[in-house]
């Protein structure tokens, strides 16, 4: 007997859990986000990279290229600005500090 698959039922599934693994976490990479659903470094690929990016992307996370110190190299990273409710145990108090725009002094 087969047993049919909802793909819709699945998707919204899996947003739930990448929500849940990211709740707290402003700033990631597709690979950060692939490690913190249970994928090896081995295995990341390039179809892997662009579904994380998709995901990413999908939950407001914005990809931003800066130098967090001025005699370090670029560094490419996600980062969300908003607040979810997820977050409430793992972020307290203000989150101005954390949500500010990424500047760099070096520019």
């Amino acid at each position: 007997m087969s047993r049919d698959i909802d793909p819709t039922i699945t998707i919204h599934k899996f947003d739930r859990e990448v929500r849940r693994v990211l709740a707290g976490v402003f700033e990631t990479t597709p690979m950060g986000l692939f490690v913190y659903l249970g994928g090896k470094p081995e295995d990341y690929d390039g179809t892997t990279e662009a579904m994380m990016e998709w995901h990413l992307h999908s939950l407001g996370y914005e990809r931003v290229e800066h130098r967090p110190l001025c005699w370090v190299p670029v560094k490419v990273a996600w980062f969300r600005r908003q607040r979810w409710p997820e977050d409430g145990p793992w972020i307290k108090g203000d989150l101005v500090a954390i949500l500010d725009e990424v500047e760099s002094v070096c520019d």
